[in-house]
């Protein structure tokens, strides 16, 4: 058994330098891998454990490139050392571990021979796979491989700062993207930034030993004086208290005195009414008794009797009462007297002078202590400088977010479902086919306009554009309705609707860490995890690098979309992975088509390249539908606004400008028919505030010619018209003679 074991050993050594002599190799390379394959066959222990492992290891050795018989000589015995080093036999992975480096380290284009390979570093990850994750990328970027020392030093630098190895990977491929865009020269300065982040997650600022010396100084000058301060205030307190004792005494001298007089005063009232209730009972059995047998007449003269006794028994009481008021304001004036005595005492006495004026003196000396404690606090808000500071407004309590175990709070107040929706929305599943979805969405905007809701003639094709997954961006003119029609579709496609408003930094997008550690999440992150419709408003009055954050949101959707079971995340915040939902879409809004500011809007910026070829533009222009719909009461009003608005287009293409100005929008259309229902402003303060306010005045000129020539109305002649009727009831020479007449005098 042993023989023939032996001899299948040694036929798979001949094997083996068989392979490699039917390399391409010159012969002193082959004589180097068939040496050590002799050394092998002659009782030299394999420094690869088993014959497997062996083949494996000189096959990719064989499929190398090396440039004499020294090159291959160093590389096999660099193979060899580091096999040993890395691979070790009592590992339950052990079997993972070879394969990793059979793949990774033994051929010429792996990470040994191309001196990528740096122990500490490999020593970082417990999961080699995250290493080799992150050499792979090294090795397919020549940016990368020409900066790999650079790499490995910000690898040792920043593993210090990452309290586990997912952190420690996602730190370091953010740096290797990042690290690409930068030019040799800021590499170094690129490196120190990207670590000083890192430290600033875990809570750690850089502060020089020279600004912590003069913070101990300072704060050993201010423990100093708080100390004298306490001793100035003990002697404060004491002083207080004899004074506070001073004024309880004579307080409750006056009250005392003021309760007991009270007190006797309801006495001696209280025995005068029961005196009076006894006569007046007796009085009455009186007259009981008189009566009986007396005539009718007797009875009037004695019950007249009885009312003036009353009367006179009235008077007395109220005597009584008078007297006792009296008492009571003796009284009053008796206490405010002592307390005129207390005060003049307070202010005349040299002991309470003295005491009052060292107070005064502590509280100066206080302030100024304050005002040295607050310059210390600069150097704290200087170090946090960077770091996202807390919205004034009242915290949100922490919520739940279903699949994560740490505590978050919203950026903005949002009101988050209780669970996440994972079946997808019937209108964006592809797996149904794409006419019956549209057949059902033209279906329900039917419905819908039966039931009088007005749509944009634009508002099918961005539900369609959504639908297919794409990024529609809706530029054109303000107040042309455009982010009433997100509404619209986010209702017709059944999708909940989240606004992000306008987005200026990245972690208006992406969230981030409060100084708590709680994560801040976004309306994005909601939208993203819980598979809402996000409208980005004010497109292009952002920020470029906020946009390109949103454009890498995007193409997570889009892989999403090709296969949903696919995991396709994105890190908010500092370390919150997000599986995109399938559900979740974009839709963007500006003023502009993206290539900057034009004569209407100065403001605006161009929008990057790359994200105007990822997102859909859809121009949005007025829809004259639209307004017939909300003016088809009124149909001089809108006849006048449609004409209006051509005049002003016409003046725009005739001189030469991008973009109409000043045209009166669909806005304006639903606010004149709110107007003219409630009859609560006149034609004059419609035509002065939707036609003719801040416009210049050569343009005003211009359009008042025009609507002149188109109603026949004389120019030069045209005054301001009276009207007493209902707004409802205007002609359409009385809308233009008013326009004219304020063109020409402008709105004072």
């Amino acid at each position: 058994m042993g023989i023939f074991n032996k001899n299948e050993e040694v036929r798979q050594y001949n094997l083996l330098i068989n392979r490699i002599n039917n390399t391409r190799f010159d012969e002193y390379v082959k004589n180097v891998f068939i040496e050590y394959v002799n050394q092998l066959k002659k009782g030299r222990p394999n420094d690869f454990g088993d014959m497997e492992t062996l083949f494996r290891v000189m096959n990719e050795l064989c499929d190398s490139n090396f440039e004499d018989e020294t090159d291959a000589k160093e590389h096999l015995n660099n193979v060899i050392a580091n096999y040993h080093l890395l691979v070790n036999k009592d590992d339950p992975n052990v079997e993972n571990a070879k394969s990793y480096f059979i793949e990774e380290f033994v051929n010429t284009n792996g990470i040994l021979y191309q001196q990528y390979f740096d122990e500490g570093m490999y020593a970082l990850f417990a999961d080699k796979k995250d290493y080799f994750e992150i050499m792979d990328k090294i090795r397919l970027n020549e940016t990368l491989t020409d900066r790999i020392d650079a790499i490995i030093g910000y690898a040792h630098q920043v593993g210090k700062y990452c309290m586990t190895q997912d952190i420690l990977k996602r730190d370091i491929l953010a740096y290797l993207d990042g690290l690409e865009n930068v030019t040799d020269d800021d590499v170094e300065k690129y490196g120190e930034m990207e670590l000083d982040r890192a430290k600033r997650r875990i809570g750690v600022y850089n502060i020089s030993s020279e600004e912590l010396a003069s913070v101990d100084s300072k704060l050993r000058r201010v423990e100093g004086y708080l100390e004298e301060f306490g001793t100035y205030m003990a002697n404060v307190e004491e002083e207080k208290r004899a004074i506070t004792s001073l004024v309880d005494t004579g307080r409750k001298e006056i009250q005392r005195a003021k309760t007991e007089s009270v007190e006797a005063l309801k006495q001696m009232i209280a025995q005068q009414k029961q005196l009076l209730i006894q006569k007046l009972d007796e009085k009455v059995l009186d007259i009981e008794e008189s009566l009986q047998g007396k005539s009718d007449e007797v009875f009037r003269q004695i019950l007249e009797s009885y009312q003036d006794r009353v009367e006179e028994f009235r008077k007395i009481f109220e005597g009584y009462s008078v007297s006792a008021s009296k008492d009571l304001i003796a009284i009053q004036k008796d206490a405010q007297k002592s307390l005129e005595r207390l005060k003049k005492y307070a202010t005349d006495e040299p002991l309470l002078q003295e005491m009052m004026k060292r107070l005064e003196e502590q509280s100066a000396y206080r302030d100024q202590i304050i005002q040295l404690v607050a310059k210390e606090e600069e150097l704290k808000e200087k170090a946090k400088e960077e770091t996202p500071s807390a919205t004034t407004k009242a915290t949100p309590e922490p919520v739940v977010i279903p699949g994560y175990d740490r505590i978050m709070v919203p950026y903005r107040r949002i009101v988050l479902p209780e669970k996440i929706n994972t079946m997808i929305n019937p209108y964006l599943d592809e797996r149904i086919p794409f006419t019956k979805r549209k057949e059902e969405l033209l279906k329900r905007i039917e419905e819908k306009e039966k039931e009088g809701e007005i749509f944009h003639k634009k508002v099918k094709e961005i539900a369609i554009d959504l639908m297919e997954g794409d990024w529609p961006y809706l530029w054109g003119p303000s107040g042309t309705g455009k982010s009433y029609m997100v509404k619209q579709v986010a209702s017709l496609l059944g999708m909940d609707f989240m606004k992000a408003g306008k987005i200026t930094e990245p972690y208006s997008v992406l969230g981030y860490n409060d100084p708590q550690g709680r994560f801040c999440f976004t309306p994005t992150f909601v939208a993203a995890l819980y598979g809402h419709l996000l409208s980005l408003d004010e497109f292009d009055n952002g920020n470029t690098d906020t946009q390109v954050v949103l454009n890498d949101i995007y193409s997570e959707l889009l892989n999403k979309l090709e296969d949903p079971s696919e995991t396709c995340e994105v890190i908010f915040g500092t370390d919150v992975p997000v599986d995109i939902n399938p559900n979740f879409r974009m839709i963007s809004a500006g003023n502009t088509s993206g290539s900057g500011e034009n004569e209407a809007f100065s403001s605006r910026g161009k929008i990057d390249e790359s994200i105007q070829q990822r997102m859909t533009p859809i121009y949005i222009d007025f829809d004259d539908r639209v307004e017939q719909k909300i003016l088809e009461g009124y149909p001089v009003w809108y006849k006048f606004i449609t004409d209006f608005r051509r005049i002003c287009t016409e003046y725009a293409e005739n001189n030469g400008l991008s973009s109409t100005l000043g045209a009166t929008t669909t806005r304006d259309a639903a606010a004149i028919k709110k107007y003219i229902d409630h009859n609560s402003k006149t034609i004059d303060q419609i035509i002065a505030e939707k036609f003719v306010q801040i416009k210049d005045s050569e343009y005003r000129k211009a359009l008042a010619r025009e609507i002149a020539e188109l109603y026949h109305v004389d120019y030069d002649g045209a005054n301001n018209p009276s009207f007493k009727k209902t707004l409802a009831s205007a002609d359409e020479k009385v809308l233009a003679k008013k326009f004219i007449y304020y063109c020409k005098e402008g709105v004072k």
